[in-house]
């Protein structure tokens, strides 16, 4: 029965090894296969559902072969700090201090403080301070000081496991899918957009290498992810497309995150707002609470996006400070900027403190450039100029296209706002480009009502199938003449999801609304029809 459920895993069938396993822990057996029982039961309740109660599962495995193997309960270990991050604001505090009092336990050596701590630039004692733990040790250090002790003191351990797997890729980040995930973790912490692009890119790699059918849907949202960072919406949709894929034919709960930023950032508000209810729903049902926090972010962005700072503020006013390190910032900017839209100084003020304090503990572009952004919209006069010309130059160094994008339309909104017309065209223009170009569709027509405010006129992107990718236009030329997602996948040999992200690029970029209105399109109506 064992080995049936392990075949079942393999294969993707989590809820019939489940079916397997839950019974069988009940069973009389050898110490070792009673444990074995238990730990793949505990990380195949985890592949299906990320709550507390896998939390609780994977610690009670790794508690359970830590005598046996202490080098697998810290695998087990990276494990339930990946469950302990899913279930986010639904755990609390008492219970997270609980696992981090436990995992000393079960790793005693984590109970004893690092070799010498790096000087505040990271720069002296680093190699000594390295040797002190194997990279798991490293990882679960990071971790346990990131749920009970914040940036300032988990920043530095964080920076260090960025360095270590950049620099030696040896420490097997690529073959155990929770260490490779916490380690890109560690880059997004601190705000190392170039170095989470590897380590994502590696991770998505491995698994698609292993054919780890629980960790390729995660590695591909992660990617996504990183996809909006660099203003790629089109790469983040196919990404989330194969990823919504693989979950619902295995059964998964699905991966929303990705989907979720990726709907704001576009401002498809009526599809977007949809979707953000429907993510919520599901959280509450299954008491995931980062997918809650990652649905306010995504109500914010979107609600900001399209002018309505109250709207934005409500949705996660005060909430930043509760929510994980990956979206902490982010909320932050969020309220920031609706905040002062709304005239609400005190609550601006928070949010540049909790920007102040993770620049200063990150010390990285992408973490000082929110910050300085955020510090611009509380000044005046020539200190907040200077404060968006220093943020623009930070972002753009991380590359954080879209966000380098709004620091320019906010730039451009406060010169118009002063009177000075002229002087706030470039930076409009600027944000309009990008926005257009990314197809961030609520930003841009926000961009460009201030630039024709600031009189321009000249604002409309060009429109039409010279703008489509060769694979776009194969597939608006199949859905013109009447073809369906299934009947395209199958002669593009590519999946209905993929060509359904198509679909949504290819009806952005030609600015129509339905899958019809492309039969009347210029170059794509069905007698214009070229071979495929």
């Amino acid at each position: 029965m064992l080995s049936a459920a392990c075949a079942k895993r393999e294969t993707g069938a989590f809820r019939e090894a489940l079916a397997i396993l839950a019974p069988l822990r009940h069973e009389p057996m050898p110490g070792a296969d009673h444990a074995r029982v238990v730990l793949l039961h505990a990380r195949t309740v985890y592949a299906v559902q990320r709550d507390e109660e896998a939390v609780r599962l994977l610690v009670d495995a790794a508690r359970l072969v830590a005598d046996e193997d202490p080098a697998a309960a810290r695998h087990v270990l990276l494990d339930a700090f990946t469950a302990v991050a899913y279930s986010g604001r639904h755990l609390p505090r008492e219970r997270i201090a609980d696992i981090v009092a436990e995992t000393r336990r079960i790793c005693p050596a984590l109970a004893m403080p690092p070799d010498p701590s790096p000087d505040p630039d990271g720069s002296a004692d680093v190699e000594s301070a390295e040797r002190a733990d194997d990279l798991v040790s490293l990882v679960l250090r990071a971790q346990m000081a990131s749920v009970s002790k914040g940036p300032a003191a988990a920043a530095p351990i964080m920076a260090r496991v960025v360095r270590r797997c950049l620099s030696d890729d040896r420490g097997g980040t690529l073959d155990d899918p929770n260490l490779a995930r916490l380690v890109s973790d560690a880059a997004l912490y601190v705000g190392d957009a170039r170095a989470w692009q590897r380590l994502v890119g590696r991770q998505v790699q491995s698994a698609r290498k292993r054919r780890d059918h629980a960790a390729l849907p995660i590695a591909l949202n992660h990617q996504a992810m990183v996809d909006l960072h660099f203003g790629r919406l089109d790469d983040a949709a196919e990404r989330v497309a194969e990823a919504h894929g693989i979950t619902e034919t295995l059964g998964m709960a699905p991966l929303r995150y990705a989907d979720l930023a990726l709907a704001a950032w576009r401002g498809d508000e009526q599809s977007g707002l949809a979707l953000i209810d429907l993510a919520a729903r599901e959280a509450a049902e299954r008491r995931e609470g980062r997918l809650l926090t990652a649905t306010e972010y995504a109500r914010a962005v979107l609600h900001n996006a399209v002018g309505r700072p109250e709207a934005a503020l409500a949705a996660v006013a005060e909430l930043f400070d509760g929510a994980g390190a990956g979206y902490r910032v982010l909320l932050a900017a969020e309220c920031a900027e609706a905040a002062v839209a709304c005239g609400q100084t005190l609550s601006a003020r928070s949010a540049r403190e909790v920007l102040r304090e993770n620049a200063r503990a990150c010390r990285t572009p992408w973490a000082e450039g929110l910050y300085l952004q955020t510090e611009a919209l509380l000044q005046d006069g020539l200190a907040k100029e200077e404060s968006y010309q220093r943020a623009v130059e930070e972002l753009t160094r991380a590359g954080a296209v879209l966000q380098a994008a709004r620091a320019h339309l906010l730039w451009g909104e406060w010169l118009l706002k002063t009177g000075r017309r002229t002087q706030a065209r470039p930076p409009l223009r600027h944000a309009w480009t990008v926005f257009s170009g990314a197809g961030a569709r609520a930003f841009r027509t926000r961009a460009a009502t201030k630039l024709g405010a600031a009189g321009e006129r000249s604002v409309r992107p060009g429109r039409g199938v010279h703008m489509l990718t060769a694979q776009e236009s194969r597939v608006a030329r199949m859905v013109a003449s009447g073809e369906t997602s299934r009947e395209i996948g199958a002669a593009l040999f590519i999946s209905p999801r993929t060509v359904d992200a198509h679909v949504r690029s290819i009806l952005r970029k030609l600015d129509v609304l339905s899958r019809r209105q492309l039969r009347h399109v210029e170059g794509l109506r069905p007698a214009e029809r070229s071979e495929v």
